[in-house]
């Protein structure tokens, strides 16, 4: 099959055609709505290439996905630290203004001690605080000591999980005696009467909502007395399979209007983050982008066990199938994949047993497949021409700044006027030319506010690299790069990013691949660094076999090939590694694995005797033929790909 480009898929006009409405709503969306800026130029790349993604699957297949699953972004309550705009100890101390210390508690050092040691990141100890130290269930005085034991202490979710995954720590969790929740609570709402009629459970709940240290909405479901509906049950699963982000909700439309006979299906991240973590999935962004295919892949099989257990319409499950058999369509959204999942001839889930392998076996050997397809989309600039920072003649370089005025001759000259720096470049291209008797084959940058007009003139191209660039005998080689475009050198990939002075910015586009035990090391690696929780498997022993591996990767892989390798420095420097401080040790490791990262340009590495800025990769814009520079083109997938080697494309000439 030929190389799918994106300019020849014709249903260009057929989505812009479909998508001015949904164009006029996403003009109307707010940060909060989208977590990133949706007003941006790369988010509607972002969306322009999810369909490219889609057709090519399409196409490859012989027709069109079944199902399309699309996962639906946190909240603000589900990221935790991350999306909390104040800190648990500024909210705490905020809360603790007007109230006294005890015999037994000064509250806000204690807070504050807390909040500094980054205890509070532990949600025992925050719901501690939020309870003044008092059991919610009995009304009893805590012990702080032995607040981890487990067997003492539950953190409860007021609305049980069994009915609604909602693990937001100021609405629905609650610190708890085992026992009381255990033999007295257990899976029940509302909460049972033997707890309520505790006048010391009451006098705490109306104490807390007085002081504002539990919401409105947590003492409504604390004293409610009001068993759940029909109607709650099934709002409770839709909010698993129906989406109410408007950004995600408008690629989803568009992708309806698309396919017409596609199912669109939500996964929700939260449940694939549970199910990640159910099973000893961990994640690590500091090895490599595999884990945004393994989420892809975990949001399928998560969100088709819910589609296939609940349909699309949850509220009909809990009226028809959950009423007229409630052993034979039992459910629990804690425990979804504790039974199988199966409705009429589809089978979404099995459940492992002795004599059965079941689904979990599948995803697994899945999951440590090091072979996704990674592709970074590559694009055109459009927007503001320069960066509106106005700079002096005395610091004002011709080949960086923009000219006050183009058009006026007098005001042209940046060394005497000065001009606007960060130059916005439109695209690349590839020439084949002449500087005074040498020959050189250059990748030059074409500056957007020159776009229009060499492209709307006859030969606009040439004309630029011969009036503004000073090039005779001009032969372009490729009229257009696109930025984020892949190359090679000397067959190691990398990302065209950007330009300084005459030198290329290229980013790493090679994936580091490791076991899953030292993926799991890692992720506690990053743990030990950064929230101080260190787990006894991190000792400076495996950090040095970790460095080891890290530095043979470097020096006896694909990676001794990177322009401004790694290998011999690691290996020198290794003795350096060895004597550092344990701490030390976590942190230089965490910056080596930046040196593999897709993207990344640059690690600090002054802990080892090396740069802070080590890594970057510049190479000069007059490409060598024994580095056998190549431009690769991708599909959207990356299912299909061609070479093209720059150098042959002037001999063809």
């Amino acid at each position: 099959m030929e190389l799918i480009n994106s300019e020849e898929f014709t249903f260009k006009e057929e989505l812009e055609k479909h998508t001015q409405v949904a164009m006029k709503q996403l003009s109307e969306f707010t940060y909060e709505d989208l977590e990133d800026s949706y007003f941006s130029v790369p988010v509607k790349r972002m969306i322009w290439q999810t369909l490219l993604v889609v057709r090519e699957i399409e196409k490859v297949m012989g027709y069109a996905p079944k199902r399309i699953f699309v996962e639906m972004t946190r909240t603000e309550e589900e990221k935790g630290d991350k999306g909390r705009k104040e800190s648990r100890g500024n909210q705490l101390l905020e809360l603790y203004k007007s109230i006294k210390n005890t015999d037994s508690h000064n509250w806000k050092e204690e807070i504050a001690a807390a909040d500094k040691d980054g205890k509070l990141r532990s949600k025992k100890l925050f719901l501690y605080y939020m309870q003044m130290g008092r059991d919610m269930y009995t009304g009893e005085e805590i012990d702080l000591g032995r607040l981890y034991d487990d067997n003492l202490y539950d953190i409860d979710h007021i609305y049980p999980r069994h009915y609604v995954k909602d693990d937001s720590i100021m609405n629905n969790l609650v610190l708890v005696n085992r026992r009381a929740n255990q033999d007295i609570k257990k899976d029940l709402y509302p909460i049972p009467e033997q707890i309520k009629a505790n006048p010391n459970v009451h006098m705490l709940w109306d104490a807390l909502h007085k002081q504002k240290l539990i919401t409105d909405e947590k003492y409504a479901r604390l004293t409610s007395n009001t068993a759940f509906s029909e109607k709650q049950l099934g709002d409770f699963i839709a909010r698993q399979l129906v989406e109410t982000g408007q950004g995600t909700k408008g690629v989803a439309d568009l992708l309806e209007q698309l396919f017409k006979d596609t199912v669109i299906v939500y996964a929700k991240a939260s449940n694939v983050s549970d199910f990640r973590r159910d099973n000893g999935f961990l994640k690590s962004r500091l090895v490599n982008d595999f884990h945004h295919a393994q989420d892809a892949y975990l949001n399928i099989v998560v969100g088709n066990v819910y589609y296939t257990k609940f349909t699309k319409n949850p509220w009909n499950f809990i009226c028809k199938d959950y009423e007229k058999d409630k052993e034979k369509n039992r459910y629990n959204l804690a425990r979804m994949f504790d039974w199988n999942v199966v409705r009429g001839s589809e089978t979404a889930w099995i459940v492992e047993r002795k004599d059965e392998k079941g689904t979990i076996s599948t995803v697994r050997k899945m999951m440590q497949k090091n072979t996704p397809l990674l592709t970074r989309m590559n694009f055109e600039q459009h927007g503001s021409i320069a960066n509106a920072t106005l700079y002096s003649a005395k610091k004002a370089k011709s080949e960086n700044y923009l000219p006050l005025k183009t058009a006026d001759e007098k005001m042209s000259d940046v060394k005497k006027y000065g001009g606007y720096t960060s130059m916005s470049i439109a695209y690349y291209f590839i020439v084949h030319h002449k500087e005074d008797k040498k020959e050189n084959v250059t990748i030059e940058a074409l500056p957007l506010y020159c776009k229009d007009k060499v492209e709307r003139e006859e030969n606009g191209l040439e004309k630029y690299c011969e009036e503004v660039l000073g090039y005779g005998e001009v032969n372009i080689i490729r009229r257009k790069l696109k930025i984020q475009s892949l190359l090679e050198f000397n067959g190691y990939q990398v990302h065209l990013s950007g330009k300084t002075g005459n030198q290329l910015i290229l980013r790493n586009a090679i994936s580091l691949c490791l076991s899953t035990k030292w993926i799991t090391y890692i992720k506690k690696l990053e743990k030990a660094v950064n929230i101080q929780i260190v787990e006894e498997v991190v000792t400076p022993e495996e950090n040095i076999k970790l460095y080891n591996l890290l530095a043979d990767k470097h020096a006896n892989t694909v990676y001794s090939k990177r322009p401004n390798a790694y290998g011999e420095k690691l290996l020198a420097d290794r003795e350096i590694f060895v004597t550092l401080e344990f701490g030390k040790q976590c942190e230089a490791l965490l910056q080596i694995l930046s040196l593999t990262k897709i993207g990344s340009t640059e690690a600090n590495l002054l802990l080892i005797g090396e740069s802070e800025h080590s890594g970057k990769i510049l190479i000069s814009k007059n490409l060598k033929a024994s580095d056998r520079p190549a431009v690769i083109n991708q599909s959207p997938c990356g299912l299909y790909e061609k070479k093209e080697w720059i150098f042959d494309k002037i001999v063809e000439k």
